[in-house]
């Protein structure tokens, strides 16, 4: 996987910037963004990715840099950047349905508030297809644009993580 920077590059690069010109919209001067697209600092702020992302016009940058950051990965699903509306709904759908299936498991197995040792197997397969419709959901959002605004404004506010 591509590191931060690499992908702040790339993502200038796709909309046709050179850094100069980049850094005339942008709040960082120039030395700055180098520093960012060279992965030259221990890490890049969240709140420069959004800002930077926002303006390569990148949720798929936004959701790429994300996945990158160690916290996502020990509890997120891997999310998928490139799908068309069309097969991210589909995808959800279906794990919809799959998550369906489930639904008496899980309603077993929360009943009494904790995870007994013999549901333990039934629980690791539930928590499998939910994370894999928490993907597939968010997956869809992204899609279609409806989370960009949004999540932009609340990375900018530092509200999210």
């Amino acid at each position: 996987m591509a590191q931060v920077g690499e992908m702040l590059r790339a993502a200038r690069m796709n909309q046709g910037m050179t850094q100069e010109q980049a850094v005339q919209i942008l709040p960082y001067d120039l030395r700055t963004l180098q520093a960012y697209e060279l992965d030259e600092r221990k890490a890049t702020p969240w709140q420069a990715i959004a800002v930077i992302g926002q303006i390569y016009g990148g949720k798929k940058l936004l959701f790429d840099a994300l996945q990158q950051n160690e916290v996502w990965q020990l509890c997120m699903p891997q999310i998928s950047t490139d799908k068309s509306i069309t097969e991210a709904g589909c995808t959800m759908l279906d794990e919809l349905l799959e998550m369906g299936r489930f639904h008496q498991s899980i309603l077993h197995i929360i009943r009494d508030g904790a995870v007994s040792p013999n549901e333990q197997e039934a629980w690791a397969t539930a928590k499998t297809r939910m994370y894999a419709l928490l993907a597939s959901i968010i997956t869809l959002l992204i899609s279609d644009g409806t989370m960009d605004d949004e999540l932009l404004r609340e990375m900018e506010q530092g509200r999210s993580t």
